[in-house]
């Protein structure tokens, strides 16, 4: 992953956190994670912040 990179996808936040993309989806259905932005594809993009 760069450094420089501003946004991470659900599956890449999962792999830097090293928890599960499962997890990620839970919390964010649980309200306790936020994207910052959802794509036109419906991606979930995540900030450095997270």
């Amino acid at each position: 992953m760069s450094k420089d990179k501003f946004y991470f996808t659900s599956g890449e936040l999962a792999k830097i956190s090293g928890t599960s993309y499962k997890t990620i989806r839970y919390y964010v259905d649980k309200g306790l994670l936020k994207p910052e932005q959802i794509t036109e594809h419906g991606y979930k993009m995540f900030g450095k912040k997270v």
